[in-house]
């Protein structure tokens, strides 16, 4: 039981990290085709960036635990653990102007 709740949690991660990219690619072509503006693709990539840290933290956490049987269990009893201060990164991803 804990296995398959260990692959569904992974797994569930894993998409929101592939849903958060598709997302901001979508963003990527709007801004491109000044559908949104710039002021606006900056809040949405700086939210991506944001939300991916967090993501890329949380598997990372649950990746160290996973060896533990209960580990489950473990990841509410020190809710301080998971909380640190955001560190933002922008995007690496090239411009669709850098390969035009």
């Amino acid at each position: 039981m804990a296995d398959a709740r260990l692959t569904n949690t992974f797994s569930f991660l894993y998409y929101a990290l592939g849903s958060l990219g598709e997302t901001m690619t979508r963003a990527i072509g709007l801004k491109e085709t000044r559908q949104i503006a710039e002021e606006r693709f900056h809040d949405v990539d700086v939210l991506h960036y944001e939300v991916e840290n967090r993501l890329l933290r949380l598997i990372d956490k649950l990746e160290q635990k996973r060896g533990d049987e209960n580990w489950i269990d473990r990841i509410a009893e020190d809710p301080e653990e998971y909380i640190t201060t955001p560190s933002l990164h922008h995007s690496t991803t090239p411009s669709l102007r850098a390969h035009a």
